[in-house]
Order: C-alpha cells, then structure tokens, then sequence
C-alpha cells in the first residue's frame, strides 16, 4: 500500500516541475540569442559584417518621424532590430524597437525590444537611435518601431508605428 502513496505523490509534484522542451534547450545553448549584437562572442561582433534587410518608415499619417530595421548577420544566423528617428527626440517623447518571432502555427514565441537586457535602452530626449538584442533565427521574423509621446493627461501613448514585416524565414 506504501508503495502505491508514493507513486501518487509523485505523479502530483511531476506537473509543478519546469519543463524544458527541446526548442528551449537549443535556444538557451545558443550563444548569441538574447546577447547584444556589438559584444565580441566566440572572437565574433555580429554587428560588424550585419546588413539591413527589411526596413520600414515609423509614420502617423503622411508624416514620417523615422525607421526601423531588421539587420541580420549570416555567420551569427542572428538577426536584431535598429530604430532611428534621424532627429534627436523632444520632451515628451521616447522610441523603442521590438524584434519578433513567431514559432510554428504563428504562436508568439519570443520577443526583444531596446529596453530588454542586452539592448541599449530606448530612445530618450537628445537621442536617435536604439538596438534590440539579437535572436537567432527561426520561424517568421518581424521588426516594430515605436514613437511615444505623453498625451493631454499625462500618460504615454504610441503616437506613431512602422513594422518591417516583408521578412523572410
């Protein structure tokens, strides 16, 4: 009968345990996911050899205020988002990049913006520019720029948009 109480208590403890599937696995062996594209990894800076290779205007209505980026770099098989607003931003005023990926069936798997660890941090007042952590590539891939500003009551709200997403797999 003791034999028969343990097998159930560990049958109820095994679905609190962390799974790790094999895509996890892979991603988390993976030295260049999630790392800043302009850190030296294995004797490699993947910003260095990267190429642009979808853009897209940041816009609200004919009124263009910058572009995002999908760079990619071959050698790393990375690929990273890179916002730039052309203009230092005003009071008032931030900008961030996404960089996406779906899994299969386009299930939202992973995303990095400049504000995640290994980026450089969103596009504050005096600045043009951010970049996004790279991602290794896998499945559909998209980039997003982003132009915040506060509204009348204070809070931010995008204020203008661009997706890169003429993106390859």
């Amino acid at each position: 009968m003791k034999s028969k109480v343990r097998s159930y208590a560990l049958l109820a403890v095994l679905p609190l345990l962390p799974f790790v599937g094999p895509v996890q696995a892979a991603e988390a062996a993976d030295p260049y996911n999630g790392r800043s594209p302009y850190k030296v990894i294995n004797g490699r800076a993947c910003a260095t050899n990267g190429r642009v290779v979808a853009t897209q205007e940041i816009v609200r209505g004919d009124t263009v205020y910058g572009t995002i980026h999908v760079r990619r770099n071959l050698s790393c098989n990375t690929s990273w988002a890179f916002v730039n607003f052309g203009a230092k931003l005003g009071a008032g005023e931030y900008g961030n990049a996404l960089i996406r990926r779906s899994g299969p069936h386009g299930t939202h798997r992973l995303a990095y913006s400049c504000d995640t660890a290994n980026g450089n941090k969103r596009v504050i007042t005096g600045q043009t520019t951010c970049y996004t952590p790279m991602m290794t590539r896998n499945y559909s891939m998209w980039a997003e720029g982003y132009l915040y500003r506060k509204n009348s009551a204070g809070s931010w709200v995008t204020y203008a948009f661009g997706k890169a997403d003429r993106y390859f797999r």
